[in-house]
């Protein structure tokens, strides 16, 4: 509800997502947000940031191996792993493609 010339207005709808109806229980696991700026450091490798990442998010009780697991896991499921050791580079410049720059910072 929210208010119109000091009166209280209901609204309702559907959610639709390409034409069918959204169901709550699936479209959480299904969506996600990524920034469309691939805002990312020249000069460090595929990995450097996946690595920052990770011991930022994960929890101070990961240890140090799982943690690296974890980020090759990342990595794998992104199709990054071939690209670990690749500088990031300027976008149009040098270093990693538009696509590969979009799939670093989802995995990020």
């Amino acid at each position: 509800m929210f208010w119109l010339e000091g009166r209280p207005v209901d609204i309702e709808g559907s959610i639709k997502i390409s034409g069918y109806s959204k169901k709550q229980e699936t479209f959480a696991r299904i969506s996600g947000y990524c920034e469309q700026n691939d805002i990312h450091s020249p000069h460090v490798t595929v990995y450097g940031p996946l690595v920052y990442s990770a011991w930022l998010r994960l929890p101070q009780e990961v240890n140090k191996e799982t943690k690296k697991m974890f980020i090759e896991e990342v990595m794998g499921l992104v199709e990054l792993s071939p690209l670990k050791g690749i500088t990031v580079g300027l976008p149009g410049v040098n270093g990693l493609s538009t696509e590969q720059r979009k799939r670093l910072t989802i995995a990020v």
